[in-house]
């Protein structure tokens, strides 16, 4: 585990974490603001993997905090969720937002 500069506030502690655990950093910093307000311990915690846990700074070493050959397409996090797309007047379907795209340039080209 390292600590990820990439997704850095303070030192990228929580980036790292989050990398390492495959979530956003977002909800390990929310765990260290919650155990830091109500035990204080969250801050200890911090302060000692600040020390302990190396930054993630060559190339071998972001690929494997990442987990993958290819860590610049981890950071863009390309977004591939679901959304609706209305098939006719009475129908909506629900489908990949690439297929969306898909449908949506075939219909503009006139295919």
């Amino acid at each position: 585990m390292y600590r990820n500069p990439d997704d850095m506030i303070i030192s990228g502690v929580c980036g790292g974490i989050g990398t390492y655990l495959n979530i956003e950093g977002v909800w390990v910093r929310l765990l260290f603001v919650l155990l830091t307000c109500f035990f204080f311990l969250g801050f200890f915690i911090y302060v000692a993997l600040w020390i302990a846990l190396p930054s993630a700074q060559s190339d071998s070493q972001k690929k494997e905090m990442y987990g993958r050959h290819d860590y610049y397409n981890a950071r863009q996090k390309r977004n591939t969720g679901y959304s609706s797309a209305s098939v006719d007047s009475d129908r909506t379907a629900i489908v990949r937002q690439d297929q969306v795209w898909e449908m949506h340039s075939t219909k503009c080209s006139g295919q």
